[in-house]
C-alpha cells in the first residue's frame, strides 16, 4: 500500500474516496460519523467510538454494514495510521445509509448496506495560543434552540447547525460556540462537551437534556472525576450556571 493513501471505503484501500450521487448521506444527509484522535500510532478509545456509532444506527433506523466491520474498521485504522509523522493524527469514520433507490424517493427506507468511509490525516495540534491561554467560547444565540443540533444525541451528518454556530464563534473571535436548546438549556459546544466546576461540584448537561455522549466527557465522568474525588452532578445547565461557575472547560475526542 502507497505511503499516500489515507482512505478505506467499503473494504478497499483508495488514494481518493469516491461516492456516487445517489449516496443517501449525499442526498439527504442520512448517516452518522465519528471522528478519533490518533497518537502513537493508536485511535484514542476506539472500543467506545465504535459502540456510540453501533448504538446510533440501532436508535435511528439506519442500515449495518455488513459482516464483522468493527473488527474491518480496526484492522483498517492500524493500517492506515503507520504511514503517519510521528504517528499522530486524526481519524474519521463515516457511515451513510448507503445508495437510494432508482429514482431516489426519500420516502423509500434504505435497504443497506450501509457504506463505510475511513480517512486519516496528520494532526499538528492545538494553536500555540490555546496552550498558553485555554479556548474561548461565544454564548449560545439568543434565539431559544437556534444553536441546537438537528439531531440531539448522535453525530449525524446532518451538521449545519453547528457548524453555523461554530463560525459564527470563530467571526467573533473564539474558539468554540456553545449550543442551545429549548428554554434556554446549554447543551455544550458545536463539537464538544461543557464542564463546569460549580459549589464544589462539576456540573455537566445530562444526556436526557440532548446533549452528546462524547467519548472523552465519559472519561471524565468515569476515571477522572472518581480519581480527583470530585462529586459529579448530571443535569440542565443554565446560562446562569456558566455565569456562576468558578471555572469551565470543553473536552473533544
Amino acid at each position: 500500500m502507497s505511503s499516500s493513501v489515507r482512505c478505506w471505503i467499503d473494504g478497499q484501500f483508495v488514494e481518493e474516496a469516491r461516492l456516487p450521487a445517489t449516496d443517501r448521506g449525499l442526498l439527504w444527509g442520512e448517516g452518522l460519523f465519528e471522528t478519533l484522535r490518533v497518537a502513537g500510532g493508536r485511535p484514542f478509545r476506539l472500543t467506545a467510538h465504535l459502540a456510540r456509532l453501533r448504538d446510533s444506527v440501532a436508535a435511528l433506523g439506519l442500515p449495518s454494514p455488513g459482516g464483522d466491520w468493527t473488527v474491518a474498521v480496526a484492522g483498517a485504522l492500524d493500517r492506515l495510521a503507520r504511514g503517519l509523522p510521528g504517528g499522530s493524527g486524526r481519524a474519521r469514520l463515516t457511515l451513510t445509509a448507503g445508495d437510494a433507490e432508482a429514482g431516489g424517493d426519500p420516502a423509500v427506507p434504505p435497504a443497506g448496506p450501509a457504506r463505510l468511509i475511513l480517512t486519516v490525516a496528520p494532526y499538528g495540534g492545538p494553536p500555540p495560543r490555546q496552550l498558553r491561554e485555554g479556548a474561548t467560547a461565544a454564548p449560545p444565540p439568543g434565539e431559544s434552540g437556534a444553536g441546537a443540533p438537528s439531531m440531539p444525541g448522535h453525530k449525524t451528518l446532518a451538521y449545519l447547525p453547528q457548524l453555523r454556530i461554530l463560525r459564527a464563534a470563530r467571526a467573533a473571535g473564539f474558539d468554540e460556540g456553545l449550543c442551545s436548546a429549548a428554554r434556554g438549556r446549554i447543551l455544550g459546544g458545536s463539537r464538544s462537551n461543557l464542564f463546569l466546576v460549580h459549589r464544589g461540584r462539576l456540573l455537566t448537561p445530562a444526556l436526557g437534556t440532548g446533549c452528546l455522549p462524547g467519548i472523552t466527557r465519559a472519561v471524565v465522568l468515569g476515571e477522572i472525576a472518581p480519581a480527583l474525588g470530585l462529586e459529579v452532578e448530571e443535569a440542565q445547565v443554565s446560562a446562569s450556571d456558566l455565569e456562576q461557575a468558578s471555572e469551565a472547560f470543553l473536552t473533544n475526542s
